[in-house]
Protein backbone atom coordinates (compact mmCIF):
# COMPACT_ATOMS: atom_id res chain seq x y z
CA UNK A 1 0.00 0.00 0.00
CA UNK A 2 2.67 2.38 1.03
CA UNK A 3 6.98 3.00 0.91
CA UNK A 4 8.86 3.02 3.65
CA UNK A 5 12.11 1.61 2.26
CA UNK A 6 14.17 4.85 0.75
CA UNK A 7 11.60 7.64 2.37
CA UNK A 8 15.69 10.17 1.17
CA UNK A 9 14.37 9.45 -2.63
CA UNK A 10 10.98 10.31 -2.30
CA UNK A 11 11.46 13.68 -0.35
CA UNK A 12 13.70 14.79 -2.68
CA UNK A 13 11.39 14.04 -5.11
CA UNK A 14 8.09 15.50 -3.30
CA UNK A 15 8.94 18.17 -1.62
CA UNK A 16 9.17 21.75 -3.80
CA UNK A 17 12.54 22.62 -4.99
CA UNK A 18 12.62 26.14 -3.79
CA UNK A 19 11.75 25.21 -0.47
CA UNK A 20 14.73 22.79 -0.97
CA UNK A 21 16.95 25.59 -1.31
CA UNK A 22 15.79 27.44 2.23
CA UNK A 23 17.79 26.74 5.43
CA UNK A 24 14.15 26.42 7.67
CA UNK A 25 13.95 22.71 8.11
CA UNK A 26 13.79 20.86 10.77
CA UNK A 27 12.61 17.32 12.15
CA UNK A 28 11.00 15.28 15.24
CA UNK A 29 11.61 11.85 16.09
CA UNK A 30 8.37 9.74 17.28
CA UNK A 31 9.29 5.82 18.06
CA UNK A 32 5.62 4.84 17.75
CA UNK A 33 2.25 5.54 16.25
CA UNK A 34 0.89 8.94 17.38
CA UNK A 35 -2.43 10.30 16.34
CA UNK A 36 -2.32 13.90 13.74
CA UNK A 37 -3.72 15.80 16.31
CA UNK A 38 -1.32 15.46 19.43
CA UNK A 39 1.76 15.23 17.09
CA UNK A 40 0.46 18.74 15.64
CA UNK A 41 0.62 19.61 19.27
CA UNK A 42 3.97 18.43 19.92
CA UNK A 43 4.81 20.23 17.51
CA UNK A 44 3.68 23.44 18.14
CA UNK A 45 4.61 23.47 21.78
CA UNK A 46 8.36 21.77 21.56
CA UNK A 47 9.51 22.03 18.32
CA UNK A 48 8.34 24.60 16.09
CA UNK A 49 9.41 27.24 18.41
CA UNK A 50 12.82 26.39 19.66
CA UNK A 51 14.47 23.57 17.02
CA UNK A 52 17.39 24.25 15.22
CA UNK A 53 16.56 25.29 11.20
CA UNK A 54 18.45 23.43 9.16
CA UNK A 55 19.53 22.93 5.66
CA UNK A 56 16.93 20.42 3.48
CA UNK A 57 20.21 18.15 2.60
CA UNK A 58 21.15 17.99 6.33
CA UNK A 59 17.33 16.98 7.33
CA UNK A 60 16.59 14.81 4.62
CA UNK A 61 19.98 12.92 6.09
CA UNK A 62 18.05 12.96 9.60
CA UNK A 63 15.83 10.90 8.31
CA UNK A 64 18.07 8.11 7.26
CA UNK A 65 20.71 8.21 9.85
CA UNK A 66 18.96 9.14 12.80
CA UNK A 67 15.58 7.12 11.73
CA UNK A 68 13.99 10.44 12.41
CA UNK A 69 9.98 10.68 11.61
CA UNK A 70 8.38 14.14 9.87
CA UNK A 71 10.43 16.76 8.38
CA UNK A 72 9.28 20.23 9.23
CA UNK A 73 9.47 23.25 7.25
CA UNK A 74 9.46 26.56 9.30
CA UNK A 75 9.98 29.03 6.71
CA UNK A 76 6.94 30.98 4.96
CA UNK A 77 4.53 28.79 3.01
CA UNK A 78 4.30 29.70 -0.55
CA UNK A 79 1.21 30.82 -1.43
CA UNK A 80 -0.33 28.20 -3.94
CA UNK A 81 0.34 24.83 -1.48
CA UNK A 82 -2.46 23.23 -0.04
CA UNK A 83 -2.09 20.91 2.66
CA UNK A 84 -5.08 18.23 2.63
CA UNK A 85 -5.24 15.92 5.61
CA UNK A 86 -7.54 12.89 6.64
CA UNK A 87 -7.53 10.58 9.04
CA UNK A 88 -9.51 6.81 9.68
CA UNK A 89 -8.63 5.95 6.27
CA UNK A 90 -8.02 2.51 6.62
CA UNK A 91 -10.91 -0.30 6.23
CA UNK A 92 -9.45 -2.16 9.29
CA UNK A 93 -11.61 -5.24 7.80
CA UNK A 94 -9.66 -5.15 5.06
CA UNK A 95 -6.30 -3.68 5.61
CA UNK A 96 -6.82 -0.81 2.80
CA UNK A 97 -7.84 2.49 2.19
CA UNK A 98 -11.54 3.29 2.62
CA UNK A 99 -13.92 3.75 -0.52
CA UNK A 100 -13.72 7.51 0.24
CA UNK A 101 -10.27 7.77 0.93
CA UNK A 102 -9.33 6.15 -2.39
CA UNK A 103 -12.03 8.48 -3.98
CA UNK A 104 -10.19 11.67 -3.20
CA UNK A 105 -6.49 10.19 -3.98
CA UNK A 106 -7.74 9.67 -7.34
CA UNK A 107 -9.29 12.83 -7.37
CA UNK A 108 -6.34 15.11 -6.65
CA UNK A 109 -3.94 12.84 -8.08
CA UNK A 110 -0.56 14.27 -5.96
CA UNK A 111 1.89 13.67 -3.91
CA UNK A 112 0.55 11.59 -0.81
CA UNK A 113 1.96 10.00 1.97
CA UNK A 114 0.89 8.24 5.35
CA UNK A 115 0.59 9.84 8.13
CA UNK A 116 3.22 8.85 11.32
CA UNK A 117 -0.66 7.14 12.78
CA UNK A 118 -0.59 4.60 10.14
CA UNK A 119 -4.24 5.35 9.83
CA UNK A 120 -3.98 8.89 7.91
CA UNK A 121 -3.02 10.24 4.94
CA UNK A 122 -1.48 13.70 3.92
CA UNK A 123 -2.28 15.11 -0.09
CA UNK A 124 -0.15 18.27 -1.13
CA UNK A 125 -1.40 20.19 -3.89
CA UNK A 126 -0.69 23.58 -5.79
CA UNK A 127 -3.73 25.46 -5.79
CA UNK A 128 -5.10 28.94 -4.60
CA UNK A 129 -7.42 28.11 -2.02
CA UNK A 130 -7.86 30.18 0.46
CA UNK A 131 -10.50 28.66 3.18
CA UNK A 132 -10.23 26.12 6.04
CA UNK A 133 -12.74 23.09 4.87
CA UNK A 134 -12.53 20.96 8.07
CA UNK A 135 -14.85 17.87 8.53
CA UNK A 136 -15.07 15.32 11.47
CA UNK A 137 -12.07 13.02 9.50
CA UNK A 138 -10.58 15.88 7.23
CA UNK A 139 -8.84 19.23 7.29
CA UNK A 140 -7.94 20.83 4.58
CA UNK A 141 -5.44 23.98 5.20
CA UNK A 142 -4.52 26.64 3.13
CA UNK A 143 -1.63 28.26 2.14
CA UNK A 144 -2.27 31.52 3.66
CA UNK A 145 -2.02 29.99 7.16
CA UNK A 146 1.92 30.65 7.38
CA UNK A 147 2.47 30.01 11.13
CA UNK A 148 2.02 26.17 10.67
CA UNK A 149 4.89 24.46 9.29
CA UNK A 150 4.89 22.13 6.29
CA UNK A 151 5.75 18.55 7.51
CA UNK A 152 6.68 15.49 5.36
CA UNK A 153 6.91 11.90 6.29
CA UNK A 154 7.88 10.34 3.39
CA UNK A 155 5.78 7.94 3.66
CA UNK A 156 4.77 7.57 0.23
CA UNK A 157 1.59 6.31 -1.01
CA UNK A 158 2.36 3.97 -3.80
CA UNK A 159 0.50 4.42 -6.58
CA UNK A 160 0.19 8.48 -6.39
CA UNK A 161 2.57 10.80 -7.76
CA UNK A 162 6.00 11.65 -6.33
CA UNK A 163 5.96 15.23 -7.01
CA UNK A 164 3.34 17.91 -6.35
CA UNK A 165 0.80 18.08 -9.14
CA UNK A 166 -1.14 21.29 -9.77
CA UNK A 167 -5.27 21.11 -9.20
CA UNK A 168 -8.16 23.81 -9.94
CA UNK A 169 -9.51 25.13 -6.60
CA UNK A 170 -12.98 23.77 -8.09
CA UNK A 171 -11.80 20.06 -7.22
CA UNK A 172 -12.44 21.67 -3.22
CA UNK A 173 -15.85 22.35 -3.46
CA UNK A 174 -16.52 18.84 -5.11
CA UNK A 175 -15.32 17.13 -1.42
CA UNK A 176 -18.92 18.02 0.25
CA UNK A 177 -20.38 15.99 -2.98
CA UNK A 178 -18.22 13.15 -2.10
CA UNK A 179 -18.75 12.92 1.27
CA UNK A 180 -22.60 12.86 0.76
CA UNK A 181 -22.31 10.25 -1.96
CA UNK A 182 -20.06 8.10 0.97
CA UNK A 183 -22.56 8.73 3.80
CA UNK A 184 -25.64 9.12 2.55
CA UNK A 185 -25.98 12.63 4.02
CA UNK A 186 -26.13 16.13 3.70
CA UNK A 187 -22.13 17.34 4.17
CA UNK A 188 -21.29 20.76 4.77
CA UNK A 189 -18.19 22.57 6.15
CA UNK A 190 -17.26 22.97 10.14
CA UNK A 191 -20.11 20.05 10.05
CA UNK A 192 -20.92 16.01 10.59
CA UNK A 193 -23.39 13.65 9.38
Amino acid sequence: MYIVNDKNAILKKAVPPELQEENEWTYINVNHPIPHQKMTKLIADEVYPSQKRLSFKVAVQAIRFHQCSELLYTGIRPNNLVEIVMMNCLDPTKGEFNLLTSNLIEIFDSYTEMLLDGDGIRIYVRSIFEDIIQMDNMIITPANMLKIPLRFTGIHVSGTPTTIKANSKDLFQQIPLIMEDQYDCEYEYDNTC
